[in-house]
């Protein structure tokens, strides 16, 4: 619909952002007759630059206690739930007051 009435020489709804009294300005180009051909591949950089990691290497790692130590949550006021994922991949669910 929307080819059908550009060819004949309106203004499709789509493009009728003013109301029907405003100008739209719109070219056409009929490419039909025309071969397709194929837009080149971007000319792009690959990323050169170097990477850091968090944590490193430098420090060994240390033993954590995921049972270990305990937060005093107040139930009167807003609190959420945050997992935490140690570096050995066990996880522990701890609730944290808001504030």
């Amino acid at each position: 619909k929307f080819m059908d009435e550009m060819s004949i020489g309106r203004c499709p709804a789509e493009l009728q952002t003013g109301g029907p009294e405003a100008p739209v300005h719109v070219a056409l180009h009929d490419k039909r007759g025309e071969d397709y051909k194929e837009p080149p591949p971007p000319a792009y950089v690959a990323f050169s630059g170097e990477g850091n990691l968090l944590g490193g290497a430098s420090a060994p790692a240390v033993a954590v206690q995921s049972d270990a130590g305990t937060v005093a949550v107040d139930a009167g006021k807003p609190k959420t739930k945050i997992q935490i994922r140690f570096h050995d991949g066990s996880r522990k669910a701890q609730e944290f007051n808001e504030d």
